[in-house]
């Protein structure tokens, strides 16, 4: 990213505003902006229903003169389609209180419709548990080859006790298991078959529908310290449903784990910062390319590991995305169908 022009975070509302947002803040290597304002157009168009081989696009990238970025903007996402089909879920939810899981568990999943479950025993350490991630993914990438279908999405379920500290996308697999698969973290918790838990992913719902319906405001709570620092109050205030969206920490949680345990049992989205306090950037990123979230932080991170050339704000952030296609899976875990 280079210096931040365009409308400030606050005018940043509609769709109108993040186009001119993403037409004057790019990066400098791409040389213009018309690689990433395909890609934004398209998923604008997409999230509408629209045909995205119809008159309607075609007329913009002529327009525009990004015939050759619409299309290749349209053949990645395609591409991320295909590469959607097939799913690894991975769980460290078998873990008791704050200690390593002594299993993860597995799931394959083929166009949304569950397709091969295993457990894998593993020492109760963070090691032993990142041994067996790698064996999960072993074991999922036969099943990719034998189905000829690529395996890139891997959502790693994880405690509440594990989520400020640990980085599944981290973890070895050769190389960071994030460098050549679209690592994403979920809450493990909301895979509990108890009736608590259903009624919290019952809201989470109600919540995503009510954030994807946000178009004059931004879809994000930012907290502050102070805001955060009396966890009954924050809890009467949550209870009264006083943050309708997803919620983010403006200061470093650090490991204070009730904290966000406490903001996932109210919203299916939390963002926190990794180095520092966000600032008017970080905002700034996350309301232009909301729509591009949660894939997006990890083309952020993968900047960060290659060093190339100046570091995404989105790289110094974290979250817990709990989105529909998450709360499906659970759903479905609990009602027997896994």
């Amino acid at each position: 990213m280079g210096v931040l022009m365009g409308p400030a975070r606050d005018a940043i509302i509609s769709e109108a505003d993040a186009v001119e947002f993403v037409a004057l803040n790019y990066p400098p290597s791409e040389g213009s902006c018309r690689s990433r304002m395909a890609r934004f157009v398209l998923h604008i168009a997409a999230e509408a229903g629209l045909d995205l081989s119809g008159k309607e696009l075609r007329d913009w990238a002529a327009s525009t003169e990004a015939n050759v970025a619409l299309n290749d903007a349209l053949e990645l996402w395609q591409d991320k389609q295909a590469e959607r089909r097939l799913r690894l879920i991975v769980s460290l939810h078998y873990a008791l209180a704050e200690d390593w899981p002594e299993a993860l568990g597995a799931w394959l999943l083929y166009d949304n419709d569950f397709y091969r479950h295993k457990d894998f025993n593993c020492v109760p350490d963070q090691a032993g548990v990142e041994e067996a991630l790698g064996e999960a993914v072993d074991w999922a990438e036969e099943y990719a080859r034998e189905l000829g279908a690529p395996l890139r999405r891997i959502e790693v379920a994880v405690p509440t006790s594990k989520l400020l500290q640990w980085h599944p996308e981290e973890v070895q697999y050769g190389q960071r298991l994030g460098v050549n698969y679209e690592v994403l973290t979920r809450w493990s918790y909301r895979m509990e078959s108890i009736s608590s838990v259903q009624r919290l992913n019952i809201n989470a719902w109600k919540r995503l529908k009510e954030i994807a319906g946000l178009t004059d405001v931004g879809r994000i709570n930012w907290l502050a310290g102070h805001q955060v620092v009396e966890s009954d109050r924050l809890r009467d205030e949550l209870r009264a449903g006083m943050y309708t969206r997803a919620i983010g920490l403006i200061e470093d949680p650090g490991d204070n784990v009730s904290l966000l345990e406490l903001l996932l049992i109210y919203t299916p989205i939390v963002v926190w910062p990794q180095f520092g306090p966000v600032n008017a950037e970080h905002r700034r990123r996350v309301d232009a390319c909301w729509n591009l979230l949660p894939a997006e932080f990890i083309t952020a991170y993968r900047t960060r590991w290659r060093a190339e050339g100046i570091a995404d704000p989105l790289a110094d952030l974290r979250a817990v995305w709990d989105d529909e296609e998450w709360l499906e899976f659970c759903k479905s875990l609990q009602m027997g169908r896994a």
